[in-house]
C-alpha cells in the first residue's frame, strides 16, 4: 500500500487492520488428516488457494474450513496468500498468486480484501476481482469471493459491504461466501453475538467460525452443515449449542 496515506483513510479504504503481523516469505500450505481414514488417497484432496489478508488469517479461518471437511471425509489442501493488509491489487502487482495458479492445478480460489465499502473501493475491488477471475477460468479454477464486514466504529457501512461484495461476485461470476450478510441476519435472530473482537476490525473467534461455515456451505454448496459434530471440534468452547444452531439456521436460508 502506498505508505503516504493517513492511516485513517487507508483503513477506512481497505478495511485494514490495526496491528501488524508479519507475513511469511512463502504461502503457508497445509492437509489436515487426522479425522480422515488412513485408506484415502490424498491425490484426492481438494485444492484450496486464500487470497486475501488478515481477515483470513486470524483465527485461523482456512484451518477450520478443513476441520469441517473432516467430518464428510472431504480432505482439504489449503495454500495461503493471505499477507497484512493486503488488497486484491496488493497480490495482483506482486505476482505471486498468478505464478502459483499456473503451476499448481488448484480446485478453488477464495479471494478477499477490506470491506470496499467506499464507491472508489467497490470499483477497485471489482477491477482487480476481475482480472483473478479470468486468470481463474484460464486454469479451470472456481473462483470464490468472501465477503468481510465493515470496522465496528463504521458498522453503518454494513449494507455497502454486502452490496459491494454481491456485486462484483456477479460482475466476476464468482461463487460468494457472504459472511458479512450471514453476521447481520444472525444478529436479528441473537443481536447480542460478539461477531467482533477487541480491535473492533477482526472478527472474534465465533465470528471466525461463522465465516468457515458459511465459506465451507458456499465452496461445496451446502445447505445443511448439522454434520458438523460440535462436540468434537477444536473450536468447541468458543460457541454455544444454542449459537451454533443459530449459525446453521442463517447457513440454510442463505444458500437457498
Amino acid at each position: 500500500m502506498k505508505k503516504y496515506l493517513p492511516i485513517l483513510a487507508f483503513c477506512l479504504f481497505w478495511g485494514c487492520k490495526t496491528q501488524q503481523i508479519s507475513p511469511q516469505n512463502q504461502p503457508k500450505t497445509s492437509v489436515m488428516q487426522s479425522a480422515t481414514p488412513k485408506f484415502f488417497d490424498e491425490s484426492l484432496a481438494k485444492k484450496i488457494i486464500f487470497v486475501g489478508n488478515s481477515q483470513i488469517y486470524t483465527n485461523s479461518v482456512p484451518m477450520m474450513i478443513q476441520e469441517i471437511g473432516e467430518f464428510e471425509n472431504n480432505l482439504l489442501n489449503i495454500t495461503d496468500f493471505s499477507k497484512p493488509d493486503y488488497s486484491l491489487e496488493d497480490h495482483w502487482n506482486d505476482g505471486n498468486v498468478q505464478i502459483a495458479l499456473e503451476k499448481t492445478k488448484f480446485d478453488f480460489m477464495v479471494a478477499q480484501q477490506g470491506s470496499s465499502a467506499l464507491p472508489e473501493s467497490q470499483i477497485l475491488l471489482k477491477d482487480y476481482a476481475k482480472r483473478f477471475a479470468e486468470n481463474c477460468k484460464k486454469n479451470a479454477i472456481k473462483m470464490n469471493l468472501y465477503m468481510v464486514w465493515p470496522m465496528k466504529s463504521r458498522f453503518f457501512d454494513l449494507e455497502n459491504v454486502i452490496y459491494s461484495y454481491t456485486e462484483a461476485a456477479k460482475y466476476t461470476e464468482s461463487s460468494l461466501s457472504p459472511v458479512g450478510l450471514a453476521w447481520k441476519k444472525a444478529w436479528e435472530i441473537q443481536p447480542n453475538l460478539q461477531f467482533y473482537s477487541p480491535d473492533g476490525l477482526h472478527a472474534s473467534k465465533k465470528g471466525s467460525i461463522m465465516a468457515a461455515m458459511v465459506i465451507y456451505a458456499s465452496l461445496f454448496q451446502k445447505k445443511d452443515l448439522r454434520f458438523i459434530k460440535l462436540e468434537k471440534v477444536s473450536w468447541k468452547n468458543d460457541v454455544t449449542k444454542e449459537e451454533f444452531e443459530v449459525f446453521v439456521k442463517v447457513i440454510e436460508e442463505i444458500m437457498k
